[in-house]
C-alpha cells in the first residue's frame, strides 16, 4: 500500500473480526528469516453485523464456495488499497501521509462482490453487486480527497468559516464566514452613556486593528453554490459566536417540529463598553426563482432578534427548546409566535462555552471549573444540577561514626573543592585527607567510610585519614553507592562495581568489571519492601509477603482506634498520633507515611540493585553485587504507561530515540515501603510506582511499574537571556532528583531545577507535589542535620547563595497545599488578607440556641415573641457573625478588634479591595 506499494500490509479475518499489520524492518541473528516483523495497527472497521433469526439464511458465507472478502486493487480513481466486502462494505487507503484511512461505503447496503473495472466509459471505475443482486458500474469521486478521517471537498469561499449549519427541509447549507478588515476607528463611551467612534489618527506605517465582518450565506447541496440574495450581514464590532440547526415545537405548530437556522451573538467594542449580544431566529423560505438567477429558489427571513442582558456564548436545542448560554446564566426558551417566552434559568456564576444535549440532559463546559450535568424537566419547566466535576507546578553532607548528625559539609567548585567540619560552628577543614585541588563529583558514605569521587580518580576515608585512592584511565560520569555497594558510570558508558575489600588489615576499593554498556544514566537501590524479589507474591495489599506475623506490642493501635474524619477528610495529624504510641522498630525519628497492616509487624531482607538505561531506551534492573539481569524492559525512553519486562533482550537502536537524562528509583512511604521511580526524559518528568505482578518469568522481578499523573515542571520556557545560564550546561552533570531520608520528620524527594519540588507520600498514600518558588532557582541541595539545624536542609539559591533552612514543623504537608490549623473555636467563612497591615481578617460565626420569633407588627414595626415550649423543645439555632483581625505570624488574635453584627444579620461575603477616591488621587488604598 502507499506510494509505489512500498508499504506492506497483512490483513487476515479471524471469525468474524479484522486484523491489519503493518511490517517494519528488524534485525535478526536467523541467516534465512526474512528481516521484519509485522506491527498490529488500531482500526474501527466493523466487517459484519450482529446476526438475528431473520438474516441467518441470508449468510454470505453460507454460500458452497467461499467468497473472500479483501479484494485489493491498484489504481480506483488514482488510489491504490483494500475494498471489503461484507454487510459493512469498506473502503482502505494508505495516504499520503502514511496513515490507514478507512471509509465506510453503506450507501446500497450488503456488498457481494467486488472488482476495479478500467473501461472507455468508466475510467478507472469498480463493480459491485449490491443486497439487491444488482450489479452497479463506478467510479470514486475525484473532488473528494480520502485522506482525511471522513472524505473530504474544498470548497473556496473566499472567508474564514466558522460554523455550518445543513437545514433539513430545504437542503441547504447555511454558513458563517467572516472576513477581515484594518478598523482606524476606536469605540468610546461619552458622559452621556452614548457611544461614538473616535479616528485613531497616525503615520502609514502605524499597524491599526484587524476588525471582523461576519456574514451568513446559503449554499446548496450539490456543487456547494453560493444561492443569490440569500446574504446576512452583521453590524460592526458584532461577532457570531454560535450557530446551529434546530427543530423547535410551538403552539400553532402542535407537536410538530419545524426546522430553524439559530444563532447567538455579541458586541465586543473595548472595555469602556459593556458586552452584549443576540439571539437570532431565521427561516429558510422557498420562494419563486428568478429565471436569471435559476438558484436563487431559497432566501433567510428573521423571525426573532433582540438584544440580550448579556453575550450568547453558546446555543443548542433541547426536547424542541432553545438553551443558551448569557453571561453567567443558562436560559431555556420556548418559541411561540415569533417571541422567545422564558421556561428555566440557571444561574452557574461562570461563563460557559460549550454545551451538549443529550436527551433532556445538558452537559455543559465553563472556562475554569471543568464540566457540570443538568436535567431539563419539561412539565415541571425546571432546570436542576445533577452532578459536577470537583477536580477542578553540588552540595554533599556526610556522616562519620554518628549517623543521626551530618560531620561534613562538602562544596564542589569548578576547579577546586571545600571542605568544611560541622559542629557548634561552621570551621573550614585545612588539613584533611580530602581531595581539594579538583572539583568533586560525588561524596557519600560506605561501610562506615566515605568515598569522594573525583573526576579521574576514588578516595577512600575514615574520618578525614586517607586511606586508598583509586586512579581510573577515563573519566566518570556519576557514581551512586547503596551500602555496603555501589556503581561507578564512565564516559565511554561502561558501568563498574565499587566495593571495599580488606587487604592486610587495610581497606582498599576495588572496581569489578561488568557486562553492561552504552549506559546513559543509572541508579542504586536498597529496597526495604519485599516487591524487588524473583519469588511470586503473595497477599502484598494485606501486609504478608514473605512475612510472617510477629507479636507486637498491645498499644498498637487498632482499627476502633483511628479517628473516622481522620480517613474520611484527610486529617493526617490525628492519624500520626495514633500511631505516635507505636515506635518505629529502627528507633529513629522518620514520621510514620502509609501506616499499613495495624496487627502485623512487616520484615523483609534489604536487597541492593542497579536500575541503568542505555542509549537504545532500555532499562535494566540489575542485582548487586552478582550484576544478574532480573528485569528488562523496552521502550523506557517512550514513558509508557506501564513498564513490563520481556524476555527478548534486542536492540531497535538508538535513532530517534529520547534522551534519558537521569532515573532514581527511592522508597517512600512509611519506612519506604513504597518503590518509586522516577526519571528525567529531555525536559519532561516521569513518575512510576511499583506494584506486585505475578508473570511466568522464574528469573524476573514480579513486579510492574505505573505511570503516576502529577503536574510538576521542571523547566521554564528558554529564551535568549537564559539560555546562557542554562544548569545542564555545567561540564558536569548536577542531578536534579535529589531523595531525603528525614527533613523535619518527612522522607520523600527534592527536585533541584528552576522550578524547585517537595515530593511527599504522606499517610494516606497519596503523593504531594509542593513548589518551593521563594528564591526562585535551586541549583543544588543536600540534607543537613546539626545541632544548630535539626533535622534541615542545604541549598544554593539562584544568586549562588547557601541557605541552611528547615520545613517548617507546624504546617502539615498531606494535602495539595502546605496547611496549618488554627483553633479559632467558631466556624470560619470568609478569610481577607490586609496588605498594607500585614493582618488577616477573618469572618466567623458561632452558633446559640433562639427561643425568639421575630414578627412584623401592623404598623409595621418589628418585634421578637418568645417561644414559650418545655425543655424538649429543639429550639432553632441562630448565628452570630463576627470580623476579627489576626497576626501574620503565629496567627494571633489582635485586642480590640473584634466587630460583632446584630442578630439576624449574616455576612455573606468579604474580600480585600484596593479603591481610589478623589482625595487620594491615583493612589490606591
Amino acid at each position: 500500500m502507499g506510494w509505489k506499494r512500498r508499504r506492506p500490509h497483512l490483513l487476515t479475518l479471524i471469525d468474524d473480526d479484522l486484523f491489519i499489520y503493518s511490517a517494519f524492518p528488524f534485525q535478526t541473528d536467523h541467516k534465512t528469516a526474512l528481516k521484519l516483523r509485522f506491527s498490529k495497527l488500531q482500526h474501527e472497521v466493523l466487517i459484519k453485523k450482529k446476526k438475528t433469526r431473520s438474516n441467518k439464511l441470508l449468510d454470505m458465507d453460507a454460500h458452497p464456495h467461499y467468497t473472500p472478502k479483501i479484494q485489493p486493487f491498484r489504481n480506483i480513481a488514482g488510489y491504490s488499497g483494500i475494498f471489503l466486502v461484507g454487510e459493512l462494505p469498506y473502503w482502505l487507503f494508505l495516504t499520503t501521509h502514511g496513515a490507514l484511512r478507512t471509509h465506510p461505503m453503506y450507501l446500497d447496503g450488503k456488498v457481494t462482490c467486488f472488482a476495479p473495472f478500467n473501461n472507455v466509459n468508466c475510467d478507472n471505475g469498480f463493480l459491485y453487486f449490491s443486497s439487491g443482486d444488482e450489479l452497479r458500474v463506478s467510479t470514486l469521486p475525484t473532488t473528494l480527497s480520502y485522506d482525511n478521517h471522513w472524505p473530504v471537498k474544498k470548497v473556496n469561499l473566499r472567508a474564514t468559516p466558522h460554523f455550518v449549519a445543513y437545514h433539513n427541509d430545504t437542503k441547504t447549507y447555511a454558513v458563517c464566514t467572516s472576513t477581515p478588515s484594518l478598523n482606524p476607528m476606536m469605540p468610546k463611551m461619552q458622559n452621556n452613556l452614548d457611544k461614538e467612534e473616535v479616528n485613531i489618527e497616525e503615520d502609514d506605517n502605524f499597524p491599526y486593528p484587524s476588525l471582523n465582518w461576519y456574514s451568513i450565506t446559503l449554499y446548496t447541496r450539490e456543487g456547494w453554490e453560493v444561492i443569490p440574495d440569500s446574504r446576512i450581514d452583521f453590524p460592526k464590532y458584532e461577532r457570531v459566536t454560535c450557530m446551529k440547526y434546530m427543530e423547535l415545537s410551538g403552539e400553532q405548530m402542535g407537536e410538530q417540529l419545524k426546522g430553524y437556522v439559530v444563532a447567538g451573538t455579541m458586541s465586543s467594542m473595548g472595555e469602556e463598553v459593556s458586552a452584549r449580544g443576540k439571539i437570532m431566529i431565521f427561516d429558510v423560505m422557498e420562494v419563486v426563482p428568478d429565471p436569471e438567477k435559476p438558484l436563487s429558489g431559497f432566501k433567510f427571513k428573521c423571525l426573532y432578534d433582540k438584544e440580550q442582558k448579556g453575550p450568547v456564548t453558546e446555543i443548542d436545542c433541547i426536547m424542541g427548546h432553545i438553551i443558551s448560554a448569557i453571561g453567567q446564566k443558562l436560559y431555556v426558551w420556548s418559541f411561540l409566535n415569533n417571541d422567545l417566552v422564558g421556561v428555566a434559568f440557571i444561574d452557574t456564576q461562570i461563563y460557559i462555552h460549550s454545551i451538549s444535549v443529550i436527551k433532556n440532559f445538558v452537559l455543559y463546559a465553563d472556562i475554569t471549573k471543568s464540566i457540570s450535568l443538568l436535567n431539563f424537566d419539561k412539565d415541571c419547566k425546571t432546570l436542576s444540577v445533577v452532578s459536577r466535576d470537583n477536580q477542578p507546578n553540588e552540595v554533599w553532607t556526610i556522616n562519620t561514626e554518628d549517623e543521626q548528625t551530618h560531620s561534613f559539609l562538602i562544596l564542589a567548585k569548578a576547579d577546586s573543592t571545600l571542605i568544611l567540619q560541622t559542629g557548634e560552628d561552621i570551621t573550614e577543614v585545612e588539613n584533611s585527607g580530602f581531595e581539594t585541588s579538583e572539583t568533586t563529583l560525588y561524596v557519600g558514605n560506605i561501610q562506615n567510610y566515605i568515598v569522594q569521587v573525583c573526576p579521574m580518580s576514588l578516595i577512600l576515608l575514615q574520618d578525614t585519614k586517607r586511606i586508598h585512592r583509586l586512579e581510573l584511565t577515563e573519566m566518570i560520569a556519576s557514581v551512586s553507592l547503596c551500602d555496603p555497594y555501589g556503581v561507578v558510570l564512565l564516559k565511554s558508558g561502561v558501568c563498574k562495581l565499587l566495593g571495599v575489600i580488606t587487604r592486610d588489615r587495610k581497606a582498599q576499593l576495588l572496581l569489578t568489571d561488568t557486562s553492561s554498556t552504552h549506559t546513559v544514566c543509572m541508579t542504586t537501590y536498597t529496597d526495604e519492601s519485599g516487591l524487588f524479589s524473583t519469588d511470586p507474591p503473595t497477599d502484598y495489599e494485606e501486609g504478608v509477603v514473605n512475612a510472617a506475623p510477629v507479636e507486637v506490642p498491645r498499644d498498637t493501635p487498632t482499627e476502633e482506634d483511628l479517628d473516622e474524619d481522620a480517613l474520611l477528610y484527610g486529617d493526617s495529624d490525628k492519624l500520626f498520633e495514633s500511631f505516635k504510641k507505636h515506635k518505629p522498630l529502627d528507633e529513629k525519628t522518620e514520621r510514620s507515611t502509609d501506616p499499613g497492616p495495624p496487627m502485623i509487624a512487616q520484615f523483609h531482607n534489604a536487597t541492593h540493585w542497579c536500575c541503568l538505561t542505555r542509549d537504545d531506551g532500555v532499562l535494566e534492573i540489575r542485582a548487586l553485587p552478582s550484576w544478574k539481569l532480573s528485569y528488562f524492559c523496552k521502550n523506557f525512553a517512550m514513558s509508557p504507561k506501564v513498564l513490563l519486562h520481556s524476555d527478548e533482550h534486542s536492540s531497535v537502536g538508538s535513532e530517534g530515540i529520547p534522551t534519558v537524562k537521569e532515573i532514581c528509583v527511592v522508597g517512600m512511604g512509611w519506612k519506604r515501603r513504597r518503590p518509586h521511580l522516577l526519571t528525567l526524559i529531555d525536559d519532561d518528568l516521569f513518575i512510576y510506582s511499583a506494584f506486585p505482578f505475578q508473570t511466568d518469568h522464574k528469573t524476573a522481578l514480579k513486579l510492574r511499574f505505573s505511570k503516576l499523573q502529577h503536574e510538576v515542571l521542571i523547566k521554564k520556557k528558554k529564551t535568549r537571556s537564559n539560555k546562557l545560564l542554562d544548569m545542564d550546561a555545567h561540564p558536569h552533570y548536577t542531578p536534579k532528583i535529589q531523595p531525603f531520608r528525614n527533613i523535619a520528620g518527612y522522607s520523600g524527594i527534592f527536585l533541584v531545577g528552576e522550578l524547585p519540588y517537595w515530593l511527599f507520600l504522606t499517610t494516606h498514600g497519596a503523593l504531594r507535589t509542593h513548589p518551593m518558588y521563594l528564591d526562585g532557582k535551586v541549583t543544588c541541595f543536600a540534607p543537613f542535620n546539626n545541632v544548630n539545624c535539626d533535622n534541615g536542609f542545604l541549598y544554593f539559591s539562584s544568586g549562588d547563595e547557601l541557605r541552611v533552612s528547615t520545613l517548617p514543623t507546624t504546617l502539615s504537608y498531606d494535602n495539595h497545599w502546605p496547611v496549618k490549623k488554627v483553633n479559632l473555636r467558631a466556624t470560619p467563612h470568609f478569610v481577607a488578607y490586609h496588605n498594607d497591615t500585614k493582618t488577616y481578617a477573618v469572618c466567623t460565626s458561632t452558633p446559640s440556641l433562639n427561643p425568639m420569633m421575630p414578627k412584623m407588627q401592623n404598623n409595621l414595626d418589628k418585634e421578637e415573641v418568645n417561644i414559650e415550649e418545655d425543655d424538649n423543645f429543639p429550639y432553632p439555632s441562630l448565628n452570630w457573625y463576627s470580623i476579627t483581625l489576626y497576626t501574620r505570624e503565629g496567627w494571633e488574635v489582635i485586642p480590640d478588634s473584634r466587630i460583632d453584627f446584630p442578630k439576624y444579620e449574616r455576612v455573606t461575603c468579604m474580600k480585600y479591595m484596593e479603591l481610589s477616591g478623589e482625595q487620594m488621587g491615583e493612589q490606591l488604598k
